[in-house]
């Protein structure tokens, strides 16, 4: 059997007991009271391999449905920086055509109005992230799959 195929599973022996040593290639071997290590050789059934199959199954499923949910907040906050920029916009040259108006208070709309865009900028950029996260997880899904 090959030492990857086995997983998680020798670091959950080596947890159980402690005297379960592993070696360099993942394969656990036991640490008898005079210091000899022996090898201990692992059979995983058929139902044990489909069961670790649906349990990575369930996993890549919960962390795809946590990164969908992030990439959904993520939209929302994103249309919500848009809306406000449109009314900082559209409060930014209702001032302009007002002469009465401090040039002051102008500026300092246009400062708000660049610190939404930023946010826009950098919320899009998260999103990005995000989607590319998921994307890799899908890679890694399919490639388990093969």
């Amino acid at each position: 059997m090959h030492p990857d195929s086995l997983g998680f599973l020798p670091t959950v022996m080596q947890q159980i007991d402690p005297s379960i040593a592993l070696s360099e290639n993942n394969i656990p071997s036991a640490v008898n009271s005079s210091g000899t290590k022996r090898k201990i050789s692992i059979e995983v059934s058929k139902e044990d391999k489909e069961l670790m199959k649906r349990l990575a199954r369930s996993t890549y499923v919960m962390e795809a449905s946590v990164l969908k949910s992030e990439i959904r907040a993520s939209e929302s906050t994103l249309l919500d920086l848009k809306g406000r920029k449109i009314e900082a916009m559209k409060e930014l040259r209702k001032m302009q055509r007002d002469e009465h108006i401090p040039a002051e208070e102008i500026e300092e709309q246009k400062v708000w109005t660049d610190q939404i865009e930023a946010q826009i900028l950098a919320q899009a950029d998260a999103l990005i992230e995000l989607e590319e996260q998921l994307d890799t997880l899908r890679a890694q899904e399919h490639e388990s799959e093969e």
